[in-house]
């Protein structure tokens, strides 16, 4: 007999910006944490600063050792502009399942950001 093990729960996760008041507006190279679960294994990642959900296939997803959670510290270089700065993550499991979209933000003032 043929097991077929499916897993439909995609990963749930996290994003979040480190020290956000270390940022002023500007290039900055920016440190983000990223966390995620899932019932199977965490194959990649895919960091963004659009809301656009990627697809399975794309070449930006970044790929991780395998594991059922995850914690990552990240560097993301970006401009600060003025306002709120967005980052935008998803999370893909072994089985091509994608989490939905989670977000954290910078909000930056001409002299600083927080």
């Amino acid at each position: 007999a043929t097991i077929n093990y499916t897993d439909n729960d995609a990963p749930t996760g996290s994003i979040s910006i480190i020290n956000k008041s270390s940022y002023s507006s500007g290039y900055e190279n920016v440190a983000l944490t990223l966390t995620a679960i899932d019932s199977t294994a965490l194959a990649a990642y895919y960091l963004s600063t659009s809301s656009s959900t990627p697809s399975a296939t794309s070449s930006s997803w970044t790929n991780v050792t395998q594991t059922t959670s995850l914690s990552l510290n990240v560097s993301k270089s970006r401009y600060f502009s003025s306002g709120n700065n967005y980052y935008y993550v998803w999370y893909k499991d072994v089985l091509g399942n994608i989490s939905e979209g989670y977000s954290d933000s910078v909000y930056c003032s001409t002299s600083s950001c927080y």
